[in-house]
C-alpha cells in the first residue's frame, strides 16, 4: 500500500483502481475489520489529553520499543551519520514537523514528541546535541586507535557533544554553525571569495584535553 499510495484503502479492491498485490491477500471487509481492531494498548490506562504527564506515543509504544530494539541489533558500520527522519504524513497529528529530502535508512531512532530529555548520566549541552547522545547510548564505546566509530553530524553539531563524544572514544566530523562555537574566528565571505575557489584555511586547538580541528573552504 505504501508503494502505489493510493488515497483511500478501499481504492485497492475498487474495480478500476484495484491492487492484486493487496486485494489478492484479503478481502476489503477483513482488512477493514481488522484495522477497526488493531490496538497496542489498553485505551482505559491512558492518562488524560491535558496531563502533563501523557506519552504522545503510548497508543504505539510496545510497537515503537520493539522496532527501537530490532533496528539497534543490525550491525553498525564503522561510519556512523545523525539526521532528521520525515516520514511522508498529511492528516492531523500534534507531531507533524515540516522538512523535505532526509535519509531513510535507520540502526536507531527516537520520535520528535516536542521535548528531548537529556541522556541519562550526561550533561545536559542542549536539545540539539542530547538527541545525539540519547542516540550513539547503542553504540559500542572505547574502541582502538585502529577502530573507532566515525560520527557525521549536521545541525545537531556543538563543540561540547565533540568533546564528549571524543571522550567516549567516538570521532566525529560534521558542518558547523559558528555561533555554537564560541571564540572561533572566521573569515568573511567576500575574503574567501577574493582567495579564490577551493581556497582553505585550517586552525587546530586542544579543549578539555581533545584535539579540535577546524576547516573553512570556498567552494561555489
Amino acid at each position: 500500500m505504501s508503494i502505489f499510495g493510493l488515497p483511500r484503502t478501499t481504492m485497492y479492491w475498487n474495480q478500476n483502481t484495484r491492487v492484486d498485490m493487496v486485494a489478492n491477500v484479503m478481502s476489503r471487509d477483513r482488512w477493514e475489520e481488522i484495522m477497526s481492531n488493531l490496538h497496542c494498548v489498553d485505551n482505559g490506562q491512558q492518562l488524560a489529553q491535558n496531563n502533563s504527564n501523557r506519552d504522545k506515543l503510548i497508543k504505539i509504544k510496545p510497537f515503537n520499543d520493539d522496532l527501537k530494539r530490532k533496528f539497534q541489533s543490525i550491525p553498525k558500520e564503522q561510519q556512523l551519520c545523525v539526521d532528521e527522519q520525515i516520514v511522508p504524513f498529511k492528516g492531523l497529528c500534534s507531531l507533524k514537523q515540516y522538512n523535505q529530502k532526509k535519509p531513510r535508512i535507520v540502526n536507531d531512532f527516537e520520535v520528535y514528541c516536542g521535548n528531548i530529555e537529556p541522556a541519562v548520566g550526561l550533561p545536559v549541552i542542549g536539545a540539539s546535541s542530547n538527541i545525539v547522545l540519547r542516540l550513539v547510548e547503542c553504540i559500542p564505546k572505547k574502541k582502538t586507535k585502529t577502530f573507532c566509530f566515525s560520527l557525521t553530524i549536521g545541525f545537531f553539531f556543538s563543540l561540547p557533544l565533540f568533546t564528549i563524544l571524543a571522550d567516549m572514544g567516538i570521532c566525529a566530523l560534521g558542518a558547523i554553525r559558528t555561533n555554537r562555537w564560541p571564540g572561533l574566528q572566521v573569515r568573511l565571505g567576500a575574503e574567501m571569495e577574493k582567495a579564490g575557489r577551493g581556497s582553505t584555511i585550517e586552525k587546530a586547538t586542544d579543549v578539555d584535553g581533545v584535539e579540535v580541528r577546524v576547516i573553512q573552504w570556498y567552494d561555489n
